[in-house]
Formats: structure tokens, sequence, C-alpha cells
């Protein structure tokens, strides 16, 4: 693999000769359920919490049970589609693995004149969708992990993303200002939770969209790659000192999703 690429003098990443692909099992959220040194009482109890039963109610603002009723809610949609398969197929959707909730679609792709025409008709569908904010890059393995996370092992498994999809398509989704102005309550995972659910929603839509298409598409969330320097590329925004995405229309205050594709597209420019 080659560590540097034409589109750093872009972007700006400075990628030394050591680098090497993120295994998620390294990713602090995996970690937190098998690394000793991560581990403890406090992240298991704030994962529980995201379910009305174990919520810790309490009488301080934002974290009442009118709180934890909305912060929950807003998670219900994602978290049933995390759940799906994960029992049966040790697949956490969304977060460990890519969404695989989607129809076969056309069987021939859609035959537009030129790649200009594509990208067109790709961003009018997506802001019928709600979409926040979308770009195209090309696909960079150097940002797909070396490999995924198994819940149920606790062990690496192959990533499962094919890898002749030429264009990853980029989204954002804006989270709620005011929710978010209340960190760091409980209320305001309520704009952490709808930022995943408009993700959730209009990763599964634009994917079929393309799919119907007659092009390939797989949709993925938090998983299998690193979604910020894949906005960069797309020219979403950059990256800040805090390590996250700064966007010129919502700052970080976003949600990223990413569609890995074979339609035909327009890059755009960091």
């Amino acid at each position: 693999m080659t560590c540097k690429k034409p589109i750093d003098e872009k972007t700006g990443f400075d990628i030394s000769e050591e680098f090497s692909r993120l295994d998620q099992r390294n990713e602090i959220y995996c970690r937190s359920e098998w690394d000793e040194e991560i581990k403890s009482k406090n992240a298991t109890a704030f994962f529980s919490s995201h379910y009305m039963p174990n919520a810790r109610a309490r009488k301080a603002d934002g974290f009442g049970q009118k709180d934890y009723a909305l912060r929950n809610a807003t998670w219900h949609v994602t978290n049933v589609l995390r759940d799906l398969r994960r029992e049966s197929d040790d697949r956490k959707e969304g977060f460990f693995d890519t969404f695989t909730a989607q129809d076969d679609g056309w069987p021939e792709p859609y035959d537009f004149s030129s790649p200009e025409e594509a990208t067109g008709n790709l961003r009018r569908a997506a802001v019928s969708m709600g979409v926040g904010l979308l770009g195209v890059c090309e696909y960079d393995e150097r940002w797909v992990y070396s490999a995924r996370y198994s819940e149920r092992t606790q062990e690496s498994k192959p990533v499962d993303i094919p890898e002749d999809l030429p264009y990853v398509i980029v989204i954002g989704e804006p989270m709620d200002i005011d929710l978010t102005a209340t960190v760091p309550s409980a209320l305001s995972g309520s704009a952490t939770g709808m930022g995943y659910t408009h993700d959730t929603v209009v990763l599964l839509t634009l994917t079929q969209y393309i799919r119907n298409l007659g092009y390939r598409a797989v949709s993925s969330m938090n998983d299998s790659a690193l979604p910020i320097p894949l906005a960069v590329q797309a020219g979403l925004g950059e990256v800040g000192r805090h390590s996250l995405l700064i966007t010129e229309e919502y700052g970080p205050r976003l949600r990223l999703g990413k569609i890995f594709t074979d339609m035909p597209l327009v890059i755009d420019q960091p």
C-alpha cells in the first residue's frame, strides 16, 4: 500500500512512512468491550443507559426521565437496524458492519450521457431525501479498516467492502444546535441519536436509489472505514485541532456516512 498520494497535497495530510491501516478492534469504542485498560463499569453503564429500564434518571437539568425518554427514542430506528442480524450473523450494522437492508435493484446500469449527468441526478435525489451535505471522492484504501471487529468473538474479521468500487459518496447530517448546546446532559444525546437516525435513513435510501439505477452500492456509517479523511477528500470541510471534521455550514455539528459505489461520478475537490 502506498502511504502518500497526490491528493495529500490538497488535503494537507502529512502521512508518515510508518502509516498502517487501522484494525477496527483497536478503535476506542471496541476497546471498551475487550481491553481491560479501557473497559470500565462507567462505560458499560453509559451504553446500557440507552435502554429505558437502565436509564438512571435523577433530579438534575437534562438528566430526568423526560430527557432520557427523548434521547433513547431518537436512537430507536438506528438500534433496530443495528440489531437485525446481530444474533444470527454477528453483524452490528451501522457500527461494526455495513448495512445489508437493501433490495437488489435493476439488473443493468442506467446509461447516463456523462458522469456530470449522473452526479447531477445523484445530488437532486439527495436533496429530495433531506441530505445535509454531500461530496464525492475516489476510493482510498488507506482509510478502509484493515479488519472489522466481531462483537461475538471480540476478535478481528475481514472487511467486506469490494475494492473495485472506485467512488465514495460522503454525506453529512447536521445535528440540532439547541440540543447540542446542552452538553454534557443526557438530553444532548438526542441530537446525536437523531443525527444517526437521519444518517441511517438517508444512507439506505440513497444507496437503494443507486442500486435501482443498476449500479453497485454499499452503505456504511461508523463501520469499515474512517469517514473524516474521506469527507475531507470529498470537499466537505477540513480537520480541526480536535480531530473532528469542521464544515463551513455546520462546524463540527454533524454525523457522517459513506456509500461505496461504481456509479460514474465527478469527484469533488478538498
